[in-house]
């Protein structure tokens, strides 16, 4: 397994004791968008992670998620678990999932080792953390260069008419639809946010304590939600891209969200009709376990971040965005200025296109208005939506044409030509019209429009199955150990 690179951006955990609700879970760490200062509660979590030996990567710890073989009994499960007192904290029946806690003292490669050396274990592998990455009568929307570019400096910048998403356009067609749901997989919502509170989805759900009311206490969700959704034409604070969507705010974790809680989430919000989820969160770590929860889902169009550690995806992954599900989008982060902005991560054949994620202003916990929001952690909720404007208009449209939609109706840009997918930067008013790209073809491979491939193709080996540890899988990447949102 190849060593998992981290960023600056994921060095900031600071310890306290987890919290425990419904039993232990397992936690996909996110870094915010902003990084770790802007934060209003302390991770929970990072007194009970350590780091796994051959990755580098974090995992909780004494915790394992176990996948059976299909024809596996239940009393063969049952032996095994007992034969290594096990506990099972959670079980996912439609994944032949299991998540469970080892006997104190037992490491967890140890354990690892022993439930893959047997037949009925068709993989298994630690309980790791994604790393976190963070015209209207509003007033503050003219600080809202994403939505309409018009030079204006935000935050000491200045920008360049134009080099926006063309949302003002694209509202003279839909501003949304109550019938769509966006799922935002995140650290929840200020749900008493007067641009945010219409919009919120009554089956929103807080996975960390167990109840029906996900109120964000980090901030970060809060923000992602408003660059979604928030309220428009309101007379307060900010718009989002799709002013009247509903907003299923599924809270999976404080700062840190555990892959486990993450996976509880995707299969609420499949079963609970949202059609778009936004995870603004990230690991360099595979996770089988994370990546069948997703395809297992193939009615949810997934809208991830792609990192923000300026590294190139294609050799270095950065999961969920660099999955090859077909439901899944991957995006980078622009500037001002149409530039692909310096954190960003990219790929040309693992990241699909960007949108504007530096210096973007949406709703801050307490009820007000952020401005300098930075990171693919706020490109990726643009993106997701767009896709909610797409799916008013077109409510039929499948998750693979609605991917389709976006990706064919970008603003092709020079910057970008070479380092994403489609070359491009979304534009709304080209998806709600289903108009072409815009702007001269990159010369290349990307920008071509061409599908994304595997980021993890090439043999890159994985740890925790029955297969040995050397051999190549061409699916996958190494066994995952956190998401992180990306500031």
């Amino acid at each position: 397994m190849s060593a998992a690179r981290k960023s600056s951006h994921q060095a900031c955990h600071p310890g306290q004791k987890r919290r425990r609700a419904h039993g232990l879970m397992i936690w996909v760490m996110l870094i915010l968008a902003m990084g770790c200062g802007d934060r209003s509660e302390i991770d929970p979590l990072a007194a009970h992670l350590e780091v796994e030996r051959t990755t580098g990567a974090r995992h909780v710890k004494g915790e394992v998620l176990i996948r059976y073989v299909e024809d596996v009994t239940r009393l063969e499960i049952q032996a095994l678990e007992a034969a290594m007192n096990l506990r099972v904290l959670k079980e996912f029946p439609s994944l032949n999932l299991r998540l469970v806690s080892l006997p104190a003292g037992q490491e967890v490669s140890g354990a690892l080792a022993q439930l893959t050396s047997g037949p009925n274990v068709l993989y298994a592998e630690p309980n790791y953390v994604l790393e976190p990455q963070a015209v209207p009568n509003d007033p503050s929307f003219g600080l809202q260069w994403h939505l309409r570019n018009t030079g204006q400096t935000v935050n000491d910048t200045a920008g360049t008419s134009g080099a926006d998403i063309s949302a003002t356009t694209a509202w003279d067609s839909t501003t949304g639809s109550s019938s769509v749901v966006v799922a935002i997989i995140d650290t929840g919502a200020d749900l008493n946010h007067p641009d945010l509170s219409e919009n919120i989805d009554s089956r929103s759900h807080d996975f960390v304590l167990g109840t029906s009311n996900p109120q964000d206490t980090s901030g970060h969700g809060t923000s992602v939600a408003g660059i979604i959704g928030a309220v428009g034409n309101n007379g307060v604070g900010v718009a989002g891209v799709a002013w009247t969507a509903k907003l299923m705010v599924l809270r999976a974790g404080v700062a840190a969200l555990p892959i486990a809680t993450v996976i509880e989430a995707i299969t609420y919000a499949k079963d609970n009709g949202a059609q778009i989820a936004n995870i603004s969160a990230g690991t360099t770590v595979f996770s089988r376990a994370l990546k069948e929860a997703i395809d297992g889902a193939p009615g949810l169009l997934f809208v991830t971040a792609a990192g923000n550690s300026a590294t190139d995806n294609d050799q270095t992954p950065t999961y969920p965005a660099s999955f090859d599900s077909a439901n899944v989008i991957a995006v980078a982060a622009t500037d001002q200025n149409d530039n692909l902005a310096s954190f960003s991560n990219f790929g040309a054949t693992s990241v699909d296109l960007a949108a504007p994620g530096r210096n973007i202003t949406t709703t801050q916990l307490g009820g007000g208005v952020r401005q300098g929001f930075t990171g693919t952690s706020a490109a990726a909720p643009v993106v997701a939506g767009v896709a909610a404007l797409v799916k008013a208009l077109f409510p039929s449209k499948s998750v693979s044409e609605l991917k389709s939609t976006i990706l064919d109706g970008i603003d092709r840009k020079s910057p970008l030509c070479g380092k994403l997918v489609t070359g491009g930067r979304v534009n709304a008013k080209l998806a709600v019209t289903e108009a072409p790209a815009q702007g001269s073809p990159c010369d290349g491979t990307a920008g071509t429009g061409a599908s994304k491939v595997s980021a993890t193709a090439g043999g890159r080996s994985g740890v925790g199955s029955n297969a040995a540890s050397d051999r190549p899988r061409t699916d996958e990447g190494p066994a995952s150990s956190s998401i992180g949102a990306f500031p």
